[in-house]
């Protein structure tokens, strides 16, 4: 036998899987019986209770087989139905990445947040969304990674396609794609907003010292 035959009959249609248990039932049969084979009229009640019982098994344990696979498969559709609303629906960015730094993966979020359409942000470098002066902030971040495989994190300014930025906190975990390759999950979390609201208490701080620093001696700034 060839190793193409040996691998084709190590996989069988399901009608043969059927037929292959039918016959070793009715091989077990034969072999408590020598002769059975050339005289199948010769076949006693008894034996052919027992084969009855047999196939009766074996398809009893087909049944059961087919019951396990449905739930199984029930199984998947819940955990890909529960990794949609997790992954893709998500209220921040996922990504993966190569170790080339292409990205692989992304859900809404992390397209919306570029404003780029899913389909073209996959294939893309992520640096090329990174503003130039960050991109050594975000090699280093990569660089430790990969060096400690702990998850690291950093703040990068994001380019959009419309040629604005935001600032985003970027997390990131090492992990392998089946083929045992490194690869980069991402976390992509908008904080624009905060960065906005923390640039404006600094800026009213700064005046309040400057007027402060401006009242005659003796007088004093009303607290705040």
């Amino acid at each position: 036998m060839t190793p193409n035959s040996k691998k084709e009959s190590s996989v069988r249609p399901p009608d043969q899987a059927v037929e292959d248990l039918r016959q070793r039932a009715e091989d077990q049969v034969q072999a408590a019986q020598p002769g059975l084979h050339h005289s199948p009229h010769a076949m006693s009640l008894e034996a052919m209770r027992k084969t009855l019982h047999e196939l009766q098994v074996h398809q009893i344990e087909l049944e059961m087989q087919n019951d396990e696979l449905r739930r199984t498969q029930v199984l998947l559709d819940v955990a890909r139905a529960r990794y949609f609303d997790l992954y893709d629906l998500a209220p921040v960015g996922y990504c993966t990445v190569d170790v080339n730094g292409l990205v692989l993966e992304a859900n809404i979020a992390a397209a919306k947040l570029l404003g780029v359409a899913r389909s073209a942000l996959v294939g893309q470098r992520i640096s090329r969304f990174i503003v130039k002066a960050d991109q050594d902030s975000y090699y280093m971040c990569r660089k430790q990674l990969f060096d400690s495989g702990m998850p690291q994190t950093c703040e990068l300014q994001m380019s959009r396609s419309d040629d604005s930025t935001c600032w985003v906190e970027l997390t990131t975990r090492a992990g392998h794609d089946d083929q045992g390759a490194a690869l980069q999950h991402m976390v992509l979390h908008d904080v624009s907003e905060a960065k906005i609201m923390a640039a404006a208490m600094r800026e009213s701080e700064a005046r309040y010292r400057a007027l402060a620093e401006q009242l005659p001696p003796g007088d004093h700034a009303p607290n705040v």
